[in-house]
């Protein structure tokens, strides 16, 4: 049946908007352990038509026109493997689409895509009380569990996570209406009201889901030159090798990277001592940002035992606080 991702509209008054209690608070919308399995990739955009990335931290974490919170996989094996999409309240289904493709589209997919007005993807639209509806996109194809009018529980699991419509990678973006207007989960406060001011958070109390500036979303070696786009499409994670590779390197996706932010990779040998080392202070604001380091061998071999890979990210945020992220990766390397 027709699903279109062009749901809400922009409206001139601002009013107190999600009034619930407790236990009518939303459920995480994916089975994985957030911040090791799975990230928040993107989040709502404020302020949707200014041409601006605006999250709710007004920050960039996040792109012009974004509706929702994106769940990212750490991969795509993952995906292919299986993660669930859950229910995050009570409700009633009222509108599903299946059959669309999972797949890394090309410019041409792309546009057809957006001309058939199906960026969602394989989707699910759930009625909640109170004139509240969630939105789930990009599942995977032939994953979807549920049927129009069918009442389910918070935390059933309605769909898997998958790679349909206008995605880059595995995700589950999910979306919250009231009223048909976009309500930002992490201030409770309508995409075209004011960032950087918390209303309340409309996530379940147990869930402990805060807001991140910053997060490394992924690392690891690679004997090849490394892209963005190699990365995103090959799920293998290089964890041993010969001693005789022509290349050696270690790379890294950094999600939310602002201005003045410091980063660093390097890569240690089995003595500690740096074998290859990047640094940059950033100079733009992204939501995504991929960097690495490497050493070309020229038929020299490796020696035997184990290299660590180790990328860092540190900030100084506007109360004068020092931001840290670090994730650390080991290669062995034998005979």
């Amino acid at each position: 049946m027709p699903f279109s991702l062009a749901y809400a509209q922009e409206r001139t008054v601002i009013k107190p908007l999600i009034n619930i209690v407790k236990s009518e608070k939303f459920g995480l919308p994916i089975d994985c352990a957030l911040g090791e399995t799975c990230h928040i990739m993107n989040y709502v955009d404020f302020a949707p038509k200014d041409g601006k990335q605006t999250d709710p931290a007004c920050l960039a974490r996040t792109y012009d026109g974004h509706k929702g919170t994106d769940f990212a996989l750490i991969d795509d094996l993952a995906m292919r493997q299986g993660v669930n999409v859950l229910a995050s309240m009570d409700g009633t289904v009222t509108k599903i689409r299946d059959g669309e493709a999972d797949q890394w589209s090309d410019d041409t997919q792309l546009k057809a895509i957006k001309d058939a007005r199906k960026e969602c993807g394989n989707a699910i639209l759930i009625e909640h009380k109170n004139n509240v509806e969630t939105i789930y996109c990009h599942l995977k194809k032939n994953s979807i569990r549920v049927k129009p009018d069918q009442k389910i529980k918070k935390g059933d699991v309605i769909a898997q996570v998958g790679l349909s419509g206008l995605t880059e990678f595995p995700h589950v973006h999910f979306g919250i209406l009231k009223n048909k207007k976009i309500i930002d989960p992490f201030t409770g406060k309508e995409n075209t009201d004011t960032c950087g001011i918390r209303q309340q958070s409309l996530w379940d109390n147990t869930l402990n889901i805060n807001y991140q500036p910053i997060t490394i979303h992924r690392a690891g070696f690679s004997t090849d030159k490394p892209t963005l786009k190699s990365i995103s499409q090959n799920s293998s994670s290089l964890k041993e090798t010969k001693p005789n590779p022509n290349l050696l390197t270690f790379w890294s996706i950094f999600l939310g990277v602002r201005e003045g932010d410091k980063i660093k990779l390097e890569i240690r040998d089995p003595n500690d001592q740096i074998l290859s080392e990047y640094k940059i202070i950033q100079n733009k604001m992204r939501a995504r940002q991929f960097y690495f380091t490497g050493k070309r061998l020229n038929d020299k071999l490796l020696q035997d035992g184990v290299y660590t890979g180790t990328a860092s990210i540190e900030r100084i945020d506007e109360k004068g606080k020092k931001i840290t992220r670090n994730i650390v990766k080991t290669l062995t390397v034998s005979p």
